[in-house]
């Protein structure tokens, strides 16, 4: 094998790794052209995409500890139903 076949393959396998890099981020609501996000914009994912996304941690800062555990059981409650609803599909 010479040196630029070893230098074609390993240029192959990068590509093919950041494709898988795009796919994974892709599924998981990331906007691969937009480089600026906020929370809002997150939300607008999660509404579209259909997947529980995370929030900006700050806005939650405010809220109780009971109100945080209540949110943190609601978004529990909606990732399980994402999960049933994708393993039906």
């Amino acid at each position: 094998m010479t040196l630029s076949q070893v230098e074609i393959m390993y240029n192959e396998l990068q590509e093919d790794k950041l494709d898988d890099y795009r796919f994974n981020a892709g599924i998981h609501g990331v906007d691969l052209n937009d480089t600026s996000s906020t929370s809002s914009e997150t939300e607008k994912r999660e509404e579209t995409v259909g997947i529980p996304q995370f929030g900006d941690p700050k806005k939650y800062e405010h809220l109780s500890i009971e109100e945080r555990e209540l949110l943190t059981v609601k978004m529990k409650q909606k990732h399980t139903n994402w999960v049933n609803n994708v393993r039906q599909q």
